[in-house]
Order: structure tokens, then sequence, then C-alpha cells
């Protein structure tokens, strides 16, 4: 994965709790207005970097990458609280830059 690829949450994404708000389902039932129910696009995001994660032990470097979401999005995969940005797990693609 590599800057400027168009990403999505992959299953595992859409498993974390801290990310709920955000999962396909959750946009798919959308939000009330007046009483009618107003569904929400799918999340898109567009990766604008790629760096590895600062650890104590060398061993275990995750990368990380950072999102910019199309609409509203999360910070990082801890929702709008904690570290910002995502593990390569957390994402999947849906189109490659050239």
């Amino acid at each position: 994965m590599k800057v400027g690829d168009l990403v999505t949450f992959s299953s595992y994404g859409e498993k974390l709790d801290s990310l709920y708000k955000w999962t396909s389902r959750a946009r798919r039932l959308g939000y009330f207005v007046n009483g009618e129910r107003i569904p929400m696009g799918p999340l898109v995001g567009m990766v604008i970097s790629v760096k590895p994660e600062i650890r104590y032990h060398a061993c275990d470097t995750k990368m990380q990458y950072d999102i910019r979401w199309i609409g509203d999005g999360p910070k990082g995969r801890n929702g709008h609280f904690g570290t910002p940005g995502f593990y390569r797990k957390d994402l999947k693609f849906i189109s490659k830059a050239k």
C-alpha cells in the first residue's frame, strides 16, 4: 500500500469496537432527521503518508498509515481518541494509485 491509494475498512477494521460509528453497517442504517432515516454513503479514504510506528522494540515495528477520509471519518484506529493512523490489517484497497 502506498501514498495515493484509495482504501476502506477491511473485515478486521469493521470489527474494531472503537470504529463502529464508521462501519458499513452503521453507515447503511444512517441517522434520523425529522423522523426520516438518511443513509450515508460508503467510507472511502486516501493514504496520505506511510511511516513506521514508533515502538520501544525495533523487532516488532509495524507500518502506520495516515488516511484522509472523504467526508466524516476516524482519526485513527481508536476512533477520535488515542493515536492517529491505522495498521495495514485495518484497511483494504479500493483502487491503487498509478
